[in-house]
């Protein structure tokens, strides 16, 4: 199986293991969409969006990816899209990756997640516009790894 974008339930909102960016009135206004993959057991969430056209910076997108109850934070910046004869295609740049120690021996298997829930994610959970979404990774110096 693989990643499906799909509306939040409102129960699942209520239960994440960690913080969102909650609005001036109370509302989580990134939450009305996610990626899901059951048979692996993770999903991914947008917990916060920095920057963009209004403030006149690169737009930075701050998601957790939460895998078998492990928590990934990505900082990702959406870069472009291009349209070509085959279709239009999303670009992003991961610059910051934080694994859990516990992921330390499987970074192969996290960065294929990641690459997996990009596609469906495309730019605004609506990954199947896109003919392909590519994922740059640019973290310097590495990826950085918390103990549990």
């Amino acid at each position: 199986m693989t990643f499906i974008a799909e509306k939040m339930p409102d129960d699942a909102k209520e239960h994440l293991p960690f913080k969102v960016f909650t609005d001036y009135s109370g509302d989580k206004p990134t939450l009305w969409r996610w990626a899901v993959d059951k048979e692996q057991g993770a999903y991914i969430v947008l917990i916060n969006k920095v920057g963009g056209a209004y403030e006149g910076t690169q737009e930075t997108k701050h998601y957790i990816l939460n895998w078998k109850d492990s928590l990934i934070s990505i900082s990702a910046d959406p870069l472009h899209e291009a349209l070509s004869e085959t279709g239009a295609t999303m670009h992003w740049r991961i610059h910051k990756l934080n694994i859990p120690n516990e992921l330390k021996n499987k970074q192969e298997e996290v960065i294929s997640l990641i690459k997996e829930a990009f596609r469906v994610i495309g730019r605004f959970f609506d990954g199947e516009r896109y003919f392909a979404v590519k994922v740059e990774f640019n973290i310097t110096p590495y990826p950085t790894f918390t103990p549990p």
